[in-house]
């Protein structure tokens, strides 16, 4: 408040400014940066990168608060992967939710729950390849079984079709030998007609 009381004296005056930037700078920007730490350890990142924010106006070049702007960010993404990793678990995708904890440990090592959930999600994911691996092996034997089932149903219908055909052929067969002989039966016996009626000319022929 004084400070601002001041400004207000002397609003142009660059003394004062320099001043004035100086003991923020020194008197501030730690107490910023223990704030930012708290917030941070709370697991309030956004807030957290609030405050860094204004440390940074503050004293830009700082190192202090670019490391532990770094770590926030760090931190956040770790909270945000650690999220995600639940959500995968609760889908049952425990393969996606190992790697998710896995790359949320290597941005924050001091969340002991990270390695908990690691070790779970690990554990069902083997398990679930596992039973992937044997159902997917019993699926593939049972198609291989119906495969040979259709397989044998074809080539039974192939043969039921050949015998049909074959059947057909010999019925055909039967039916023009039986046209042949009624045909050879009609001719004899219209031969045999003519004979006789030429038998019976020549009989009258010589009687008279």
């Amino acid at each position: 408040a004084a400070w601002e009381k001041v400004s207000e004296l002397v609003p142009d005056d660059m003394r004062y400014r320099i001043a004035r930037n100086k003991v923020e700078k020194r008197c501030r920007v730690p107490l910023l940066l223990d704030d930012a730490h708290t917030l941070l350890t709370g697991g309030k990142f956004k807030e957290a990168a609030h405050v860094l924010a204004r440390a940074q106006n503050l004293d830009p070049k700082n190192t202090k608060i670019q490391a532990t702007q770094k770590q926030t960010e760090q931190y956040w993404t770790a909270a945000e992967l650690k999220k995600s990793g639940h959500k995968q678990m609760e889908c049952g995708d425990y393969d996606a939710a190992k790697k998710s904890f896995a790359r949320a440990m290597a941005l924050n090592s001091l969340d002991q729950e990270l390695a908990s959930l690691h070790e779970e999600a690990s554990a069902v994911a083997s398990h679930s390849q596992e039973v992937s691996s044997s159902y997917a092996h019993l699926l593939m034997r049972a198609w291989f079984q119906a495969l040979r089932a259709e397989v044998v149903a074809s080539r039974q219908i192939a043969d039921q079709v050949e015998a049909a055909r074959q059947a057909a052929q010999e019925a055909a067969e039967i039916a023009r030998l039986e046209a042949e002989q009624r045909a050879n039966a009609e001719q004899f016996a219209a031969a045999t007609q003519i004979q006789s009626l030429f038998r019976g000319y020549l009989g009258r022929r010589q009687t008279e």
